[in-house]
């Protein structure tokens, strides 16, 4: 079938994010098709993020925002399942080679990666909000280290809607900036903080 060696003439690699796998049994060509996909979400991300480190430069506060994105999405597609995965074609050649083609809808998969961001961004900016009102005390450190471990995290969502859907990923612009930016807050908390 066309699919085996050209997926993206079959199904529209704008619309769907395509891998192939093969091997000796079913399941071993599916671990395939689906390490194709992470590695293929992987080098989309690394070059969205290339095009992106040009624009963004430094934070509002002057510090630094570049961000280890290889790190990250490597650590996402070994610890997280990659959400919307579907094996579209299954085909057996005539050397009991099983193939398998993989796919996920970049816009379905887009959609979940957004909602996750809006919903970490939501708490990042509450716990922001609360540490501004309560400067200088132990909660509101709390509050910032917590809102620093969830941007941290929702790096790795938007990574991996930057490799999924780079046009979604365009439209995100959370008011906390970075994650940098929310461990400079949390950092700089520390200080104010008296024993």
């Amino acid at each position: 079938p066309v699919w085996v060696t050209a997926a993206d003439d079959v199904y529209s690699g704008k619309e769907f994010l395509n891998a192939v796998g093969c091997g000796l049994t079913r399941q071993e060509a599916e671990n395939a098709a689906i390490g194709q996909l992470a590695r293929n979400i992987r080098q989309n991300i690394i070059s969205s993020s290339d095009a992106s480190k040009t624009l963004i430069g430094n934070d509002v506060l002057g510090y630094d925002t570049n961000y280890d994105y290889s790190l990250s999405v490597e650590a996402i597609t070994k610890e997280k399942n990659i959400p919307g995965v579907n094996i579209r074609e299954t085909w057996i050649s005539k050397d009991k080679t099983f193939y398998v083609l993989a796919q996920l809808n970049r816009e379905e998969v887009g959609r979940h990666f957004r909602k996750q961001i809006d919903e970490k961004t939501a708490v990042i900016e509450s716990e922001i909000l609360y540490a501004k009102a309560n400067t200088g005390t132990f909660e509101a450190l709390a509050a910032l280290e917590n809102a620093s471990k969830e941007a941290t995290l929702n790096q790795e969502n938007m990574d991996m809607l930057a490799g999924i859907n780079p046009d979604m990923y365009r439209l995100v612009s959370p008011d906390y900036q970075s994650a940098a930016t929310v461990c400079v807050l949390a950092a700089r908390e520390q200080e104010k903080v008296k024993i």
